[in-house]
């Protein structure tokens, strides 16, 4: 039953965000929500629980279990087992709520991709806007602990500290809009009573429980009553009683309250035994005199002799025993001297652990110490925003990269790495996630063959999903630059640059083109695009066009010969890479300087170069042999002073940010990494990402 109960008290609240104008009791409203925000909004409360013997949720459910008392082994989903020991079986819900269904957690889910869990911590879901799927990843630590040594860990770092497994599970579940209603399920994995042992033959071999898969599954009803509010009570934790029969049955009821059931007459069973448990710790932790230890024992002496414990309870819990009963004064005392040593007190003596014990004389490498960045009550030392996060754990940036991912395939997606080198991926975006740009707090991404805009909340904790969709009417979008709160976009299959604004997600303009306008480069209040085909049929284009973003109009077009590619400005003038094939396919590439007058260079045919071209170190550098490489003044490369050297067909991308140059590698399969170099070209880091990781972007808080 414990099992269960925990998963139920997984206490989940969602909150998704709706237009003020919406009914939240209508389940028409709700639906039509998702489809503009792509959330839900509103308190859902569990109101009903049935599981299934299997990992997949199929076939007939159980919707009820043995209420019984006493410790009995039994199958507590059998009517028949559970008649033999005087039980009822009751709806499980009623059994999750201890028989008060109404007392029942809700979920909450917040507008930013959050949800509030019965603990009121935070715990990241998404929502499908076209299934309507829901995915919680609800995790805890698994670690080594008695019932009275119990801590709630919410944090992954305070699990490392007590040597646990910070695992985290998905709780998938359903939208439904027949009813408004929620369904959650969850899978219980077969495991092993005793960990250790991973398969069934081990753990039957070891005389263990081997416990079969489950499914768990919860409806969720809309409460338009709620007040939206988290508590952190459990209102189902009732610990009154009004008879002994709402009482273990060790403990009666007296007051009120559940007090240890007193079986041998004597009225001071509860005395000896809270005597004993706040003694006991120092003995065992050494800290304790040989009087505290003397009056541990003593104790525990009496309880057992005055028949104070139980004979109800399972062999595990009994404390009494004869070994315990046969001990004399004098034997205590010997006992006591042995343990404790004498006039030696053992305990933690390095004044900088927080259990420093001052009169301890022997260090018993019992001292326990402050995690990194917390004083010994687990506040942090330094937290400038009050956010209880420390400032030196608070992810203050994020690196996000367009992986992609195979064309025609929808499996593009966005990697993000934080301060601290962790990398996360998003789920499938859509058909190549083409380019992206920060604006303010928003991520702005380019799908080329879904043809849309997708635009997400950055925050300290990655992107809030599943963001806002705008479709760019079968464009075929490539690049874009943000500016003065627009987004400009180049299109393939409209040959234009769309203008979109961002206070009224509206396109509100176009600029037409002639040819395929590729990659945008905003310098002295114009806009430059390079046109590196020059119809539909991919011929090879020769323009760079100049914009006028005040007028939205076309002001130039530039010869600036075959292929035009990447653009980059050094002191006044226009650098253009090139890249361009002939008749029989065999590549060449050159570079286009535009100032007072049009200069070219081109490199021969297999020159090992890429598209890429950027300004360092007061020099404008040029891909070339899987690195990058300065353009002499007269365009030629100087290859001595190379920076980076990787396999230049794996060179897909490079830019550079805050003074650091990132290459995107990939082979178009399994092999996709991002290196980062220095500004001297020594690599200092190097990341795993998604499928053909392309443009880079950077966000700080």
């Amino acid at each position: 039953m414990k099992k269960y109960f925990n998963i139920f008290m997984l206490g989940l609240f969602l909150t998704v965000g709706c237009d003020d104008s919406d009914d939240p009791t209508s389940t028409t409203d709700a639906f039509d929500s998702i489809s503009e925000n792509g959330m839900l909004e509103g308190s859902f409360q569990y109101t009903g629980a049935v599981i299934y013997q299997n990992d997949d949720c199929t076939g007939t459910p159980l919707t009820e279990m043995c209420d019984y008392s006493g410790y009995e082994e039994i199958d507590e989903f059998s009517q028949e087992q559970c008649n033999s020991v005087g039980g009822t079986m009751v709806p499980l819900i009623e059994m999750f709520t201890n028989g008060d269904p109404t007392c029942a957690p809700y979920l909450i889910f917040n507008n930013n991709g959050s949800l509030t869990d019965f603990d009121c911590q935070s715990i990241p879901y998404t929502l499908d806007s076209s299934t309507y799927a829901i995915q919680i990843i609800d995790s805890y630590c698994d670690y080594q602990h008695t019932d009275s040594d119990a801590e709630v860990v919410n944090y992954e770092s305070d699990c490392d500290s007590l040597g646990g497994n910070w695992i985290s599970v998905p709780v998938n579940g359903m939208f439904n809009l027949s009813d408004g209603s929620i369904t959650l399920s969850q899978l219980e994995e077969a495991d092993c009573n005793d960990d250790q042992y991973v398969t069934q033959e081990e753990c039957e071999a070891a005389n263990e429980d081997w416990n079969e898969s489950e499914c768990i599954e919860f409806t969720l009803t809309y409460d338009s009553n709620h007040d939206g509010i988290c508590t952190g009570e459990d209102l189902c934790d009732d610990e009154s009683c009004e008879s002994d029969e709402d009482c273990p049955s060790d403990e009666t009821c007296v007051d009120g309250e559940c007090t240890y059931n007193d079986d041998g007459g004597d009225e001071n069973c509860s005395t000896y035994l809270m005597t004993y448990i706040d003694n006991i710790f120092n003995v065992v932790s050494g800290t304790a005199s040989i009087e505290e230890c003397e009056t541990a024992y003593n104790a525990i002496v009496n309880y057992c002799n005055e028949g104070c414990e139980s004979t109800d309870l399972p062999e595990e819990e009994q404390l009494c025993s004869d070994d315990l009963s046969n001990l004399d004064s004098e034997a205590i005392t010997a006992s006591c001297e042995m343990l404790i040593g004498g006039s030696d007190i053992y305990g933690c003596t390095d004044q900088n652990a927080c259990n420093f014990n001052i009169e301890a004389t022997i260090n018993d490498e019992s001292c326990e110490y402050a995690q990194e960045y917390y004083d010994c009550d687990g506040n942090c030392l330094s937290d400038d925003d009050g956010d209880g996060t420390c400032d030196e754990n608070e992810n203050t940036t994020w690196t996000f990269i367009a992986n992609e991912g195979n064309y025609g395939a929808s499996n593009g997606s966005i990697s993000m790495i934080d301060d601290f080198g962790n990398v996360y991926e998003t789920e499938s975006l859509g058909d190549v996630v083409q380019s992206l740009e920060v604006y303010n707090d928003k991520l702005i991404v380019i799908l080329n063959n879904t043809h849309m805009i997708k635009i997400y909340d950055i925050t300290e904790n990655g992107l809030s999903m599943p963001g806002i969709e705008i479709s760019t009417g079968g464009s075929s979008p490539r690049d874009l630059e943000i500016i003065n709160d627009k987004v400009y976009f180049t299109n393939w299959n409209s040959n234009d640059i769309k203008v979109f604004n961002l206070y009224n997600y509206v396109i509100e303009a176009s600029i037409s083109i002639e040819g395929l306008p590729e990659n945008l480069y905003y310098y002295n209040d114009y806009l430059w695009v390079t046109v590196p085909h020059s119809d539909a049929y991919f011929s090879t284009g020769n323009t760079v066009c100049k914009i006028d973003i005040n007028s939205n109009s076309l002001m130039e077009v530039i010869d600036v010969d075959s292929g035009p590619q990447e653009i980059t400005f050094f002191e006044d003038e226009i650098y253009v890479s090139r890249t361009f094939y002939d008749e029989s396919f065999n590549t060449f590439h050159g570079i286009t300087k535009i100032g007072s007058e049009i200069s070219t260079e081109n490199y021969g045919s297999g020159a090992p170069c890429g598209g890429a071209i950027l300004t360092h170190n007061s020099n404008v550098y040029r891909s070339y042999n899987g690195g990058l490489v300065p353009v002499n003044d007269d365009l030629t490369l100087n290859t001595n002073d190379q920076i980076g050297s990787y396999d230049q067909n794996q060179v897909y991308h490079i830019e550079k940010i805050n003074d650091q140059i990132w290459f995107a590698l990939t082979n178009y399969s399994d092999y996709n990494a991002v290196k980062v170099l220095d500004s001297n070209g020594n690599e200092i880091a190097s990341y795993n990402v998604g499928i053909i990781p392309g443009d880079f972007a950077h966000w700080s808080k």
